[in-house]
C-alpha cells in the first residue's frame, strides 16, 4: 500500500467511528420519549452553532478582504464566502423549524449567550471542546491544522443520522432538514482526508494527525451527546472511542470536489 493510501485509510477510520458514534447518539434520543422543551433544547443549541458559524466565517472574510487578489485566490475567497451562506441557510433550517413546527420564537441575542464558541457553565463538554479547538488552532501545527479540517461536524455522523429518523410532521421535517444539511458538511470536513494524503508525508506527522483527529473527535462525541441531553452514558461514550460501534451502512467518507480543499486553509 501507498504511503499516501496508508494516509487516507487510518485517518478514514477514525472519522468513520466517531461518526457513527454521533449517528448513535441521534438514534437513541429519538428512541426514546422526549419532550418539546427537550426538542427546542437541542435545536435551538444547533441554531447558535450555525449562526455562530456562519458569523465567524464573516469575520474571516472582512480580515481576509485586504488580500484578495494579492496572494489571496479569488477562487478561495469564493469559496469561503460559499461555506458562510451554508452555514447561514443552515441556521435558517433549523430556526424555521423551531418556529414553525415548535411555536418558539427565535431571539438571535439568547443564541449568541449558548457560548457555542467559548467557555459556558451550563455546556461544559462543549467548553472542553472549544478550549481544545483554540488550543488546537494556536499550535501552529500543520497535522493539528489537517485533522480540524478533516473533523470538522465529526465527519457529518450526527446528521447522517438524523437524516434517517422517522415519525411525524416534526421528525420528517427535522430528517429533510439533516439530509440537505450533511450534503455540505461532507464537504467541509471528510473532503480534507484527499488533502491530508498529500500533505502528511512521514509515519511521525501521520501520528500526530491521527492523535489530533481521535482526541478532537472524542470532544465532539461528548458535545453531542450534550447537546441531545446525554442519551449516552459515559461508559458508552468509552466504548466509541474503543471503536464499538456499527458502521454507517451507505457512506462515503472521500467525496469528490477538490475544489473546495483549500476551505481547510481559512478555517474558524
Amino acid at each position: 500500500m501507498e504511503f499516501s493510501e496508508k494516509v487516507k485509510k487510518e485517518l478514514t477510520e477514525i472519522l468513520a467511528k466517531y461518526a457513527a458514534g454521533n449517528a448513535e447518539i441521534v438514534r437513541v434520543y429519538f428512541s426514546r420519549p422526549r419532550s418539546k422543551v427537550q426538542d427546542i433544547s437541542w435545536l435551538k443549541c444547533q441554531a447558535a452553532r450555525e449562526l455562530t458559524t456562519a458569523w465567524k466565517f464573516l469575520d474571516n472574510l472582512q480580515d481576509l478582504k485586504a488580500r484578495f487578489e494579492k496572494g489571496l485566490k479569488r477562487g478561495d475567497y469564493e469559496n469561503l464566502a460559499r461555506a458562510f451562506l451554508e452555514e447561514l441557510e443552515h441556521y435558517r433550517l433549523f430556526a424555521a423549524i423551531l418556529e414553525e413546527e415548535l411555536d418558539e420564537k427565535i431571539d438571535a441575542d439568547e443564541l449568541l449567550t449558548l457560548g457555542v464558541w467559548s467557555d459556558n457553565d451550563r455546556f461544559p463538554e462543549n467548553t472542553k471542546k472549544a478550549r481544545f479547538e483554540r488550543e488546537l488552532r494556536a499550535s501552529g501545527d500543520e497535522t493539528a491544522r489537517i485533522a480540524l479540517g478533516i473533523g470538522e461536524g465529526g465527519g457529518s455522523g450526527w446528521l447522517i443520522g438524523l437524516s434517517r429518523i422517522t415519525g411525524g410532521r416534526l421528525e420528517q421535517r427535522i430528517a429533510r432538514a439533516a439530509k440537505e444539511i450533511a450534503g455540505d458538511e461532507m464537504f467541509h470536513g471528510p473532503i480534507h482526508i484527499a488533502a491530508a494524503a498529500r500533505r502528511i508525508q512521514t509515519e511521525a506527522q501521520l501520528e500526530s494527525a491521527k492523535r489530533a483527529l481521535a482526541q478532537y473527535l472524542a470532544y465532539h462525541l461528548r458535545m453531542k451527546n450534550e447537546q441531545f441531553g446525554s442519551p449516552l452514558s459515559g461508559e458508552r461514550l468509552e466504548e466509541i472511542d474503543q471503536g464499538k460501534v456499527e458502521p454507517l451502512e451507505g457512506v462515503d467518507f472521500s467525496p469528490t470536489g477538490p475544489e473546495r480543499e483549500d476551505l481547510a486553509a481559512y478555517a474558524l
